[in-house]
């Protein structure tokens, strides 16, 4: 597979989605209590409009999963040695970091070590981990779900894997949350379908990157079509009003069509985004560290900003959350970087 075909679009998406995610956990401060005010409006909207990214991140991570081992052999211990490595580790060490920083500095709750296993378990002790645990349990069963993918042709094993995604969340609707041991958002099943998109455009990339470009005012125009159905039924539901029982399924409709959309704008822009192909490619390199340790900044920055500056207007106060939340996460990891290669060299 052309290196350059993937920095065009799959590293284009996953940074995309890294900047979106934390847009979303600064937004998402100023709709916890409730919708008031124009600005926390604006905000509501675009949390829903940008719902989007963690199946992109599925979806992204299936495909290129699909396209290292489309050749290779792919090697079960060493795969999953290597997930262990470059994804749960690190997750385990922030959690653990973040968990201190509750504890010591925060004194949300005392420190518990069984607490702190429960929640490197669950994943729950910050928004964005989730990611983790449901990606893993991905991983647990990826020679199934690729034997399945080259087995059943993509139309029949996409509509199971979205009969699969309806009746998980029609599972999380009727079933007591009391009763789960974790959220049911964090159960793979909420995200078959996403992940099954991805190996399937995985296992066809050239075609699917082909017919991405060709059609992409097509996929943007569906996607637009498909948000002028969501966004209004989620505004309603925030704001108190009726709930129609299929919005939840219109929001996985949504979410697919958003994915697939985000990479054929990708593709559509690759010749830009090619000019910023090296500088892309840095932030993409950092993405997975600043993804998981974004929400520590943002909750010591919302801390200070609102101790030191009580009074700020909404938007004042978002700017000035949000530029720290943005930019210190990634000095973060090119320092971290940097003293890693200072000590190789050294």
């Amino acid at each position: 597979m052309n290196g350059r075909v993937r920095s065009g679009s799959v590293t284009v998406c996953e940074t995309a989605l890294c900047l979106i995610v934390i847009f979303l956990h600064v937004a998402a401060g100023y709709i916890g209590g409730g919708v008031a005010g124009r600005f926390t409006k604006l905000m509501l909207v675009s949390v829903h409009f940008l719902s989007f990214a963690m199946p992109g991140f599925v979806f992204m991570s299936a495909m290129k999963q699909t396209l290292k081992y489309e050749a290779a052999p792919f090697e079960y211990g060493r795969f999953m040695l290597g997930r262990l490595r470059r994804v749960y580790a690190p997750y385990v060490i922030w959690t653990a970091v973040y968990y201190a920083f509750f504890t010591f500095v925060a004194h949300y709750f005392p420190f518990r070590f069984g607490d702190l296993l429960v929640y490197i378990l669950n994943g729950t002790l910050s928004a964005q981990f989730y990611f983790v645990i449901i990606v893993m349990q991905f991983y647990l069963i990826t020679p199934l779900l690729a034997k399945f993918a080259r087995r059943v042709k993509p139309v029949p094993g996409l509509v199971a894997a979205l009969l699969v995604t309806a009746a998980a969340k029609y599972f999380q609707i009727y079933f007591p949350a009391e009763l789960m041991p974790m959220p049911a958002d964090y159960f793979f099943p909420m995200y078959m379908i996403y992940w099954m998109l991805g190996v399937y455009c995985g296992l066809c990339f050239e075609n699917f990157t082909r017919f991405a470009k060709k059609r992409a005012a097509w996929l943007i125009a569906a996607f637009a079509a498909v948000a002028a159905l969501h966004l209004p039924m989620m505004y309603r539901a925030a704001m108190g009003a009726s709930v129609y029982r299929l919005s939840e399924y219109v929001h996985i409709l949504y979410r697919s069509c958003a994915v697939v959309a985000l990479f054929a704008a990708a593709e559509t822009l690759r010749p830009l985004s090619g000019k910023l192909a090296r500088a892309v490619e840095s932030l993409h390199a950092r993405t997975f560290s600043v993804y998981l340790s974004h929400v520590l900044v943002l909750v010591i920055t919302t801390r200070a900003i609102d101790a030191i500056f009580p009074s700020l207007s909404p938007l004042i106060r978002f700017i000035f959350i949000a530029a720290p939340s943005f930019a210190v996460p990634f000095a973060l990891a090119y320092a971290a970087d940097w003293c890693r290669g200072a000590i190789r060299r050294g």
